[in-house]
């Protein structure tokens, strides 16, 4: 039906180990996520360079057989498009820059963004959704020059994005932008009226199961989503991308990966394209 794929989030190396651990799963991609740097200080952040390098992902990336179908840019207060505008907003589009130039050396061709962080008042919304377009504008321009595709993804509680209606305000930015479809996140919108509205815009997906009353980020199966109808709208608006998983696979003291977190999930995926077809 797709190609399916994994989140890294939750692993600190990049090596032989991690991509060998996604080939005897199953999956065929990968979105590189490095999640031990999000949300801490960009000083911090900049070690994403150190463990991202981009000639080595893509060799280790070829050898296995495992595409990088995207990369997810940090997030968290210090990496925030809403950050007023200031040291913090100008070391953001820094690093989500460089990032982009590596994407592209690397082959990425999907970048994941977040167009906020929270708690995000009422009284704000307004003037955080013009902060957002504005950063997000300047980031994009860097993602074409770099041949990479921005994604935007849809966010829960009172992040900004939590409906198909803001998720508009960014894909009027500029028509190359996406979204990234993260189906754990809706707590105000039904998956049904959110890929009605902007699912021609759909380019990745964050894949994951909830119990519609917070992000869970669990297998799927275990929660209340009902994965035929989403099979089904994905389907009806023609996705032709990644079924990327986004459930946090822990390492142990050596960082190896958890091989069985990731057979897990493609097994989960597998049975929900099984069930589909036989329906």
């Amino acid at each position: 039906m797709w190609k399916t794929g994994a989140s890294c989030a939750g692993q600190k190396v990049l090596d032989r180990e991690l991509f060998e651990a996604y080939k005897v799963a199953g999956f065929d991609m990968m979105e590189i996520s490095l999640g031990e740097f999000n949300g801490v200080d960009a000083s911090k952040a900049e070690r994403i360079k150190e463990v991202f390098v981009p000639q080595k992902v893509r060799k280790l990336s070829e050898e296995a057989g495992v595409g990088l179908w995207s990369l997810h840019l940090p997030f968290g207060y210090e990496f925030s498009p809403t950050n007023p505008k200031g040291e913090l907003l100008s070391q953001m589009i820094k690093l989500d820059s460089e990032l982009l130039e590596m994407c592209a050396e690397a082959g990425v061709k999907i970048a994941v963004i977040h167009p906020s962080t929270e708690p995000i008042l009422d009284s704000d919304r307004e003037e955080y959704k013009k902060l957002s377009c504005e950063t997000l504008f300047i980031i994009n321009e860097v993602a074409k020059k770099c041949g990479v595709t921005l994604a935007v993804e849809n966010l829960p509680r009172t992040c900004l994005g939590r409906t198909a209606e803001e998720m508009k305000l960014f894909l009027d930015i500029d028509p190359s932008i996406g979204v990234c479809f993260d189906v754990n996140h809706l707590l105000c919108q039904s998956h049904r009226d959110f890929v009605k509205s902007v699912g021609d815009r759909i380019i990745t997906t964050h894949i994951s199961d909830y119990d519609f009353i917070d992000e869970r980020h669990w297998v799927p199966g275990h929660g209340q989503i009902d994965w035929m109808e989403l099979v089904e709208l994905l389907k009806e608006v023609n996705y032709q991308g990644v079924f990327m998983n986004e459930v946090e696979a822990k390492t142990d003291r050596q960082h190896k990966p958890d091989v069985l977190t990731y057979k897990e999930l493609h097994d989960a995926n597998m049975a929900i394209f099984e069930k589909y077809y036989n329906k």
